[in-house]
């Protein structure tokens, strides 16, 4: 979607040089050329920023859980972006499975001032059984 949305900007800027004179065209076309120069470095330094970003909130949410649970161990796992299958998916909801509860696994997500626990995996058939739980505060 994002690409069909670069494209159709794209074309847009081309159909609008057409409105104007041919001495105008030539910026129009210039200014074109750059938005698909600006478009390509966007879309390729992306995944890489994500990356950075996802790498410094996990660094957080492990300071937060070791202060928060600091007798237990867990395991992180996130969304592998890249991959077209996981496209529909926040990259950014990170996944902790604690090891004396393997079968929850738990999505935080990492602001720039809060963490909250914004969802929760579990076969389980209550939340009150779940230890790691807590409601989020708005």
């Amino acid at each position: 979607m994002e690409y069909g949305l670069a494209i159709i900007l794209f074309f847009v800027i081309l159909l609008a040089s057409l409105l104007f004179r041919k001495s105008r065209r030539k910026w129009i076309y210039i200014a074109a050329g750059l938005y698909v120069l600006l478009s390509i470095g966007f879309f390729m330094y992306r995944p890489a920023y994500i990356d950075s970003q996802i790498a410094r909130k996990a660094v957080t949410l492990n300071q937060y859980l070791e202060r928060k649970y600091p007798e237990e161990t867990w395991t992180f796992w996130t969304v592998p972006h890249r991959e077209d299958s996981y496209v529909s998916r926040n990259p950014y909801i990170i996944e902790v499975t604690f090891a004396n509860e393997p079968d929850v696994h738990y999505g935080f997500l990492v602001k720039r001032d809060s963490i909250e626990l914004q969802s929760y995996w579990s076969e389980r058939d209550s939340i009150g059984e779940l230890r790691h739980w807590e409601p989020v505060q708005k």
